[in-house]
């Protein structure tokens, strides 16, 4: 997200219950959920909320590990960009079979 943005986004997603560790020159910001989340509907109300701040940053947001029977119900890799018609398009030729990563990536809808 726009690093002007950042100390805003983590104060959010401190109060989040949200561990995080941010590189405010870059605005990459980067968290960890708490043990006590432990359902994926509160996963993902936290990462809606999360989301829709660093959308009005400028940024996205991503997620890095979970556990892997959430990763088809959640949006592993944020909203849909712009670029993204282009990427499909190269994973496409990159891997014409879908080996690398099926599901994960932008050959899914994203979840809401």
């Amino acid at each position: 997200l726009r690093p002007s943005h950042c100390a805003a986004f983590i104060e959010q997603a401190t109060k989040l219950d949200v561990a995080v560790q941010a590189h405010a020159a870059n605005g990459i910001v980067v968290g960890q959920l708490s043990e006590s989340v432990a359902t994926v509907n509160k996963t993902a109300s936290i990462l809606t909320e999360l989301r829709q701040s660093a959308r009005a940053a400028a940024g996205n947001l991503q997620i890095l590990h979970c556990d892997p029977e959430w990763q088809s119900l959640l949006p592993m890799c944020g909203d849909p960009e712009p670029t993204w018609p282009l990427m499909r398009q190269l994973k496409q030729k990159l891997d014409p079979n879908g080996l690398l990563n099926p599901g994960l990536f932008m050959d899914r809808e994203v979840a809401r």
